[in-house]
Parts: C-alpha cells; structure tokens; sequence
C-alpha cells in the first residue's frame, strides 16, 4: 500500500474529510501535525514548486481574513519566515506521495502521481472550512 504523508490542522473537519478521500483511493494516510512540526525554509519551500506566493497562504487564517498580512507585498524569503513563525498560515494540507510534494489539496495531480484517470470533480470546497456556521477563520 502507497503512504501519503498529509500534514493536518488536527481536528479540521476539511482535513477529515480530504484524508477519506486518500483512503478511498486506496492509500495509507499517514497524519502529521502541521503546526506542531519543525519546518525550515528549506524543507517547507520544496511544497511550493512554482506556485504563486499567494497560494502558499491559508485564505482562512485569522490574520489573512483580518487584512493584517498583505501577501501581495511579501518576497519570498518574507513569506517563509511568517509561515514558519505561524504556521496555521499555511494552506493545508501539506502533502508527500512518492516524488510528489504539494500544498493543498488537488486531487488530479495526486490522480496523476499514483497513475489514475484524472477526474472532473470540483474539489475546491474541499478546503473552505467546514465548521458549520462559522465564518471560515481557522484558529
């Protein structure tokens, strides 16, 4: 069975929801917490590839829901130090598969990576927060 590496916010019911999803497709989730792991500039860029800095933030953190990070004005090297400091910033998941390293949750390109048709599911409610009632603001 393959393993995925997926670092949670634990007790995220989207997070609940999307490790399902891996199990369904037939792998071996293996949680971590995100918040709680030792990340350097290093290591937590590799889940970035090229993506935009942008999309390397959590929409639903409190300070990023707030205004009082302006991701747009940051550098690369900046962001990484906020993200480190408080990584609730961070867009979650993080995910490992095989040579794959991600940050959120795209089905396709895990499809892709385990060798599976592709799939024209929406998936993007899949990492909105899921508290019922709540405003989308992880704390």
């Amino acid at each position: 069975m393959t393993t995925v590496v997926f670092y949670e916010k634990p007790g995220c019911i989207s997070n609940q929801k999307q490790k399902n999803m891996l199990r369904n497709l037939g792998l071996d989730v293996e949680a971590r917490d995100l918040l709680k792991s030792a990340w350097d500039k290093q290591s937590l860029r590799a889940f970035f590839s090229d993506d935009h800095i942008a999309n390397w933030f959590n929409k639903n953190a409190p300070q990023v829901k707030r205004g009082e990070i302006k991701i747009e004005a940051l550098n690369e090297e900046k962001a990484l130090s906020l993200l480190i400091d408080n990584p609730i910033l961070i867009r979650r998941p993080l995910i490992e598969l095989n040579a794959l390293k991600m940050c959120g949750f795209e089905l396709n390109s895990i499809l892709i990576e385990l060798g599976l048709e592709q799939r024209n599911e929406i998936t993007a409610d899949l990492e909105r927060c899921s508290v019922n009632g709540s405003k989308g603001i992880c704390s």
